[in-house]
């Protein structure tokens, strides 16, 4: 015999359900609803009160994400999970997510719209999720995390119409669409019954008291718009129905297919008269509750409805008790796809007829050259998928590579040309000084006033004639008193005096020269002979003093 007890958390309330399972007998041992404060504690408690500390716990996963992946029904096993690892890796790339920080499971189901073609529901979660989950369960034997929005189809009876949904009115409202016994794809709608719930305890500033107000509302069979008289809070709960009810027609619109039957399940449904709400809207589709299909075989001591307010617990603890064989979503551990896989089961756990391998279905209806063909044609998809991926990430990688390298010389570059410019001035101007400073040490100098007078003055001008520079214009010398010079010039820039002025020092025989300030003026060029005449000049005038060596 089997036990599974199956706990399903959501907001602030917490449902239980312990099952007994041996073959095809189930049995509900015990089962209720908490409202929680404290998680861990109420866990605890409920693990406590069951009995079930040496019992595996089944619970629901949180913050799911679905992704479909269409595939060649006619691959091998080993060529079906590798295609499916590529898709993912490809979904992640585009979404700009690290496919190492998700956790993934995945079913392969077969695509009723095209012959030889399946696709695979891919269930991922962030890993950070994932843990924080299986640490509120540490020490209490926590054997299965499940989607309950595709476990939930255990507790149907679905038969063999075309289309038939389960919506699952819990914390978030799902659609789960099963075609012809088989789940085909799930939906999440963005109106839940949490909105009034969450309201209603807002204004009571009590969940338990909410939850309460929720079971004990009862809808009205005719004019269910209007309010009820007896119940202050129906305004707050038929607007969200109503929401509910468009966003499910919407989908169904959208998923292109007629819909025969709808089930209803989760919270929502201990709402009295809930079937009939929807009923009177949903175009004559056939609405119904979810019971769980078991328990038409048991004797109930309690009521049906009891039984219905946890039907997700039921149907995680019913997961639970599955074999590792059909248990391919399960994250409560880290495993790999079993040897022998099924497609999808669907309503009970019952299971779909296996996918044939391509070497199986080969042997059944194709000749030895079809199934070379085939089998090359499947090795050719699969190496050019890899290839494909492969030769993406290498050509970013060279093309990221290629541009740093090309910045970097480009800063080289512009580094060693700046460099080179500095080293000319360095050399231009270390030639220079070492010129004035031999000039400077083989100058001899005479004394005498009769030299000075009819040599030495003579020479100090040529050699300023012949030392001034270009831009520098002399406007005057004169030799004040003694050995003392007094010399006006003009220039254009204040650079060039200045050059003019260490040139006097160095190679003019001066010393303790000294300059002026430097007074900004201008003049008009009055010669016909240049082409600027008539053009005012602004130039800056210095006086420079200094006594002859």
């Amino acid at each position: 015999m089997q036990n599974c007890l199956g706990i399903y958390i959501e907001g602030k309330i917490i449902k239980y359900a312990k099952i007994s399972k041996d073959r095809d007998n189930i049995k509900i041992e015990s089962f209720g609803t908490k409202i929680y404060e404290d998680i861990t504690q109420t866990i605890t408690q409920i693990v406590q009160e069951t009995s079930s500390e040496k019992t595996p716990v089944a619970v629901n996963l949180t913050g799911e994400y679905y992704d479909y992946f269409d595939l060649f029904a006619l691959l091998s096993e080993k060529d079906l999970r590798k295609s499916t690892e590529i898709e993912f890796e490809m979904l992640c790339r585009e979404k700009n997510i690290k496919k190492e920080d998700m956790e993934k499971r995945y079913i392969f189901v077969l695509d009723q719209d095209q012959e030889n073609r399946m696709k695979a529901i891919n269930v991922s979660i962030e890993k950070n999720k994932l843990e924080d989950r299986k640490e509120l369960f540490q020490g209490h034997g926590l054997s299965a995390i499940e989607p309950l929005p595709i476990c939930i189809s255990n507790l149907v009876k679905t038969g063999e119409v075309e289309c038939e949904v389960i919506v699952n009115l819990e914390e978030i409202t799902t659609l789960t669409f099963i075609r012809n016994g088989q789940i085909d794809t799930v939906k999440e709608l963005d109106s839940t019954i949490f909105d009034a719930l969450k309201e209603i305890a807002q204004r009571e500033n009590s969940m338990s008291k909410a939850y309460e107000i929720l079971k004990n509302t009862t809808l009205a069979s005719q004019d269910m718009d209007r309010t009820q008289e007896g119940n202050e809070y129906i305004d707050i709960i038929t607007p969200v129905l109503y929401k509910i009810v468009a966003e499910i027609k919407e989908e169904m619109a959208n998923y292109g297919k007629q819909v025969n039957k709808l089930y209803f399940t989760g919270t929502g449904v201990v709402i009295n008269n809930i079937d009939m709400y929807f009923q009177d809207r949903m175009n004559d589709i056939e609405c119904n509750i979810v019971r769980p299909s078991f328990i038409e075989s048991q004797s109930l001591k309690v009521g049906i409805k009891d039984y219905i307010e946890v039907n997700s617990a039921i149907a995680l603890a019913l997961a639970g008790t599955r074999t590792a064989n059909s248990n391919e979503l399960n994250f409560a551990d880290k495993k790999a796809l079993p040897s022998t896989f099924d497609i999808t089961g669907l309503s009970g756990g019952g299971k779909m007829p296996k996918i044939k391998s391509l070497k199986e279905s080969s042997q059944d209806d194709l000749d030895a050259f079809e199934r070379t063909t085939i089998r090359l044609l499947a090795i050719c998809l699969v190496f050019i998928m890899g290839y494909t991926i492969i030769a993406s990430t290498l050509f970013e990688n060279m093309e990221r590579q290629e541009q740093e390298a090309t910045k970097k010389q480009t800063e080289t570059t512009t580094a060693i040309q700046n460099m080179s410019k500095n080293k000319s001035s360095i050399d231009a101007f270390t030639a220079e000084y070492q010129t004035v400073i031999s000039k400077l040490n083989n100058q001899s100098m005479a004394n005498g006033e009769v030299i000075f007078r009819e040599v030495e003055i003579s020479n100090f001008l040529t050699k300023i004639a012949s030392i001034m520079p270009q831009e520098v214009k002399l406007i005057s010398i004169e030799n004040t008193t003694g050995r003392h010079f007094v010399i006006q010039a003009r220039a254009i820039k204040y650079q060039q005096l200045g050059y003019f002025k260490a040139i006097l020092e160095t190679k003019g025989g001066l010393e303790n020269v000294t300059a002026s300030t430097g007074i900004r003026t201008s003049s008009t060029i009055e010669s016909t002979l240049s082409p600027k005449a008539g053009v005012e000049e602004e130039y800056i005038v210095v006086t420079i003093e200094g006594d002859l060596k």
